[in-house]
């Protein structure tokens, strides 16, 4: 099952100060079989990631990293649009990673809707913006 929304280590890793904007994050695409939430923590090549005629298993690349504050909320985003080539596959979601580092960190995870079946066409994923977003409170 893929649920949507920002990995909970994503968080305190942000505050570490792990994640660089000069980074490579990826977005790995899976299908409904995959286990992801905003438990996941890191891409190891997951099960249930999706296969098929061109896509390569750990994703592709995200470009126009940017942060930003909005009505009191700090959040990252990329260029919105993500389009592949095509390719022939099933997918149903996918997890941002960090793939810069040996661990592969994870950032989010996306639910598209249900399944999506390009067949020697393309594949188009609008990102929702924001993807993450933090909110502090004090107490």
């Amino acid at each position: 099952m893929i649920t949507h929304g920002g990995c909970v280590s994503y968080t305190r890793e942000m505050f570490e100060g792990i994640h660089r904007p000069n980074h490579e994050y990826k977005l790995a695409l899976f299908t409904s079989k995959a286990d992801l939430n905003r438990n996941t923590t890191t891409y190891i090549g997951q099960a249930g990631e999706s296969e098929g005629l061109g896509y390569t298993a750990g994703g592709v690349t995200l470009y126009g990293f940017s942060t930003g504050i909005k009505d009191g909320k700090s959040f990252l985003q990329f260029n919105p649009t993500v389009k592949l080539n095509n390719v022939t596959l099933t997918t149903s979601g996918g997890l941002i990673y960090n793939a810069s580092l040996a661990t592969k960190n994870a950032v989010c995870v996306l639910d598209f809707g249900g399944e999506f079946r390009p067949s020697n066409g393309p594949l188009t994923i609008e990102l929702s913006m924001p993807l993450v977003e933090l909110t502090l409170t004090t107490k």
